[in-house]
């Protein structure tokens, strides 16, 4: 067992809980009636709503958000020092009966590091 004390603030900022509630809460974008799976295909209204939500929730944490030509989404958290960019991510669309975690979670890994690097104020 780790000695918490020891580790890095930013890795004592990472919450699993608040990474699993925004994994909850993407999978309700395109809920399957059943209530197992999604449908959030490409350029539906809720593959749409989705990345809205995830906009303005960026924008909370103080990230900046802009789209590339092909309607990419990019998230950018300009910390306290300057340093080397890290890049995360995934896609937020799904298969017509995908998993909540088809492409959610690489999205959803990137929104908790910026979160936690937020939260341990870097």
């Amino acid at each position: 067992m780790t000695d918490s004390s020891a580790l890095h603030p930013v890795t004592t900022a990472v919450k699993a809980g608040r990474l699993i509630a925004l994994v909850h809460t993407m999978a309700g974008f395109g809920a399957l009636p059943t209530g197992v799976g999604i449908d959030r295909q490409a350029l539906t209204p809720a593959d749409l709503d989705c990345r809205r939500f995830l906009v303005e929730r960026a924008r909370t944490m103080g990230a900046e958000a802009f789209r590339d030509p092909v309607g990419n989404f990019f998230f950018r958290w300009h910390g306290q020092e300057d340093g080397p960019p890290v890049v995360t991510g995934s896609h937020v669309d799904s298969q017509p009966s995908g998993g909540s975690l088809d492409g959610a979670y690489g999205v959803c890994a990137g929104m908790e590091v910026i979160a936690a690097l937020s939260t341990a104020a870097y």
